[in-house]
């Protein structure tokens, strides 16, 4: 049997899509158990895919512009660098690093990917080497339903003098 698991989520101006097959190996974590299909296979954290749109002008969030469609610029698992996972069987928390090294593609040169945050003054920084997450997506007690929505805070860590995420 091929199962196959994906979640979706659409942020305000951004979008986070992730699949799983269950015969890749269960991460879970000591806080809490993998999630299991009803037939006992573990079902896997899925990879993750942060969408941000290209026709950003009125976002405070803003992409590198690269590797769109058209529409968004997309940072997806395994592309230039980017490690991107949906922690189902612990946190529910999707974390995306675009900038560690130990992920790095030598062969792409827009490693490290890049996000620019606008502040309310208007004045900008550009964070190479994006950490971000977006907090509870799913857990074993807590999950959205397919075709609702839920409010969550989209964190872009900074790490710079003006502040931190």
């Amino acid at each position: 049997m091929n199962y196959r698991f994906c979640v979706g989520l659409t942020l305000v101006g951004a979008a986070l899509v992730g699949c799983s097959e269950p015969s890749a190996p269960a991460r879970g974590s000591a806080a809490a158990p993998p999630l299991r299909f009803g037939n006992g296979a573990a079902v896997a954290d899925p990879t993750a895919t942060v969408k941000v749109p290209l026709a950003d002008a009125a976002l405070s969030v803003r992409s590198d512009g690269k590797f769109g469609d058209g529409t968004y610029s997309a940072y997806t698992e395994g592309v230039c660098g980017v490690k991107a996972t949906i922690f189902l069987g612990g946190s529910g928390d999707m974390v995306m690093d675009a900038g560690n090294p130990r992920y790095a593609d030598k062969r792409c040169t827009s490693y490290p990917r890049k996000m620019t945050v606008v502040y309310p003054d208007a004045t900008s920084e550009t964070i190479s080497g994006v950490l971000a997450s977006v907090n509870e997506l799913e857990t074993s007690t807590y999950l959205i339903p397919i075709g609702s929505s839920a409010l969550r805070h989209f964190h872009v860590r900074t790490a710079t003098t003006r502040c931190d995420g």
